[in-house]
């Protein structure tokens, strides 16, 4: 029998364990948690559920942090020309690339030097859950703390909340923000740290209509500028048409699509401070940074709360209707992204944009699509790469690297994007009437017929709400009743109709 026994192959042995893969969206429906039970084992997102970042070694790779963190100003250079290319780390999932908010500006100095108006900070609280209004995220970073020290780390987005935090090795820290939303940890220790979070955020803050507001609401939210600069911003604003004789959400509407239609130029303006300003504004020239810039000053002059944002690949601004700040790209970015980045993080999808894109612009979005494009394209040559068409002058490439023809908005199907007009019966109604809503859409060939009609309620701090769905007539005419919610607040809203298009027509949405 022990002879037998000994000539028995190895791997008749018995198996006593057999390792599963993982099941986030098993583990989201036990509510399980990970073994020290500080974060969620999986959190649903905007693609589906996702684990939690495995445990492991401090990273540093990339690090935040450390005795240089976190800049004081931030001030506009004469250089109109983008790079070819930039490179960029992404340390949340779903990934956000290009947009974590490494640096945010809401305040401008008599020198035109963009600062933070408020640089005293205030704790920033762990714990809540997430709502039905949130998108999840994890944070992944590599921490270096500095003792009795702020040390800023990036962010997801304006109104983000740290639900949980897990720090490898454990050492107590307490969280900051300063009037920009910029984040800071800080703890007792110098040490490098791997800072894990679970982070939750409304999701309209990605996309979604400037309120229906008052100029008086907005004031109590600004800081006065330096008269100078006050005056620079107020001559700018008067050339595009903008003044408080409009609504604020026109006024924003306009001044999105006017820094939006910039383009490059090799032309360096020779001016600084307030002349190099309004050199750039007029002459509508210049790359992200350029333009975010520009937005900001401009905005605060006429009297809309806005911030500057950038990290090291992209720039874009913030605006708020004094009730939530809405994230809004105005382009010009690089043609060509170098993403530190696993290749295998999912994928943030934020609401669709809710302002028109002029032809031919490059968003921020379009260079995350053109990397993700690359790199995908590369593997299945096993590493043979493709260089990207830089943009000039206003012509630039799409999504996923395509030419973009002109009318198409990023983020279509490809076709132009239809025109949609809405009438309103009545101005005024009451909580859970019904209201009639007609218009007409029609796309580059003619009516849409036979489209889908989504009818939306937005304003007054409101996150827009559907109010019904109708379908266009074979001349591209609908005309129904929608019903208004009986639990809204009273006060002004505005209607807003969108259609997701056909194989005929693209999807477009309605001004107001």
């Amino acid at each position: 029998m022990a002879l037998v026994l000994a000539w028995l192959p190895v791997s008749a042995a018995p198996v006593l364990h057999e390792a599963l893969p993982l099941d986030p969206a098993e583990d989201l429906s036990f509510g399980a948690t990970t073994p020290d039970g500080e974060l969620p084992a999986a959190i649903q997102t905007t693609t589906g559920p996702v684990s939690v970042p495995e445990e492991g070694a401090v990273n540093a790779r990339t690090t935040y942090g450390g005795v240089q963190s976190g800049g004081t100003g931030y001030r506009l250079d004469s250089n109109t020309v983008g790079p070819d290319s930039v490179r960029y780390s992404e340390p949340f999932t779903p990934a956000i690339v290009p947009f974590k908010r490494s640096g945010v500006f809401d305040a401008v100095a008599p020198d035109m030097q963009l600062i933070v108006h408020s640089p005293q900070r205030v704790g920033l609280p762990i714990g809540g859950v997430p709502t039905v209004r949130d998108d999840q995220f994890y944070g992944d970073m590599t921490v270096d703390l500095v003792a009795e020290r702020d040390v800023k780390i990036p962010s997801v987005a304006p109104g983000a909340r740290i639900l949980s935090v897990r720090l490898t090795p454990p050492v107590a820290v307490v969280f900051h923000r300063d009037s920009a939303e910029n984040w800071f940890v800080r703890s007792e220790k110098t040490q490098r740290v791997r800072l894990v979070m679970h982070l939750a955020v409304d999701r309209s803050v990605f996309s979604s209509p400037y309120g229906n507001v008052s100029w008086r609401r907005l004031s109590r939210e600004l800081a006065g500028l330096p008269p100078d600069v006050q005056a620079a911003g107020a001559r700018i604003a008067s050339g595009m048409g903008v003044s408080q004789n409009l609504r604020p959400k026109t006024a924003v509407r306009r001044l999105i699509e006017y820094f939006r239609d910039f383009s490059e130029s090799p032309d360096r303006p020779t001016t600084s401070g307030i002349e190099l300003y309004e050199t750039i504004a007029r002459s509508q020239i210049g790359v992200c940074r350029h333009r975010a810039f520009a937005f900001t000053v401009t905005a605060l002059a006429v009297g809309i709360p806005a911030r500057f944002v950038h990290n090291e690949a992209h720039a874009w601004v913030e605006v708020s209707d004094g009730y939530r700040w809405h994230r809004v790209d105005l382009g010009g970015a690089a043609a060509r992204l170098n993403s530190e980045s696993p290749g295998n993080l999912s994928v943030h999808q934020p609401p669709q944009d809710s302002y028109r894109w002029p032809a031919g612009s490059f968003t921020g979005q379009n260079m995350a699509d053109a990397e993700r494009s690359a790199r995908g394209n590369r593997a299945a040559r096993s590493g043979a790469g493709a260089a990207l068409p830089r943009p000039h002058s206003g012509s630039a490439g799409g999504a996923g690297g395509a030419t973009l023809t002109p009318g198409i908005q990023p983020g279509s199907s490809g076709l132009p994007a239809s025109d949609v007009s809405v009438v309103l019966e009545a101005g005024k109604t009451t909580r859970g009437a019904r209201i009639r809503v007609s218009g007409v859409v029609s796309g580059s060939s003619g009516p849409c017929a036979s489209v889908r009609i989504d009818v939306v309620l937005n304003g007054y701090g409101l996150q827009a709400r559907p109010l019904g769905a109708l379908v266009t007539d074979a001349r591209g005419r609908y005309d129904g009743f929608v019903l208004v919610p009986s639990d809204v607040v009273v006060g002004d809203y505005d209607v807003q109709v969108h259609t997701p298009g056909s194989p005929e027509c693209g999807q477009g949405t309605s001004d107001e």
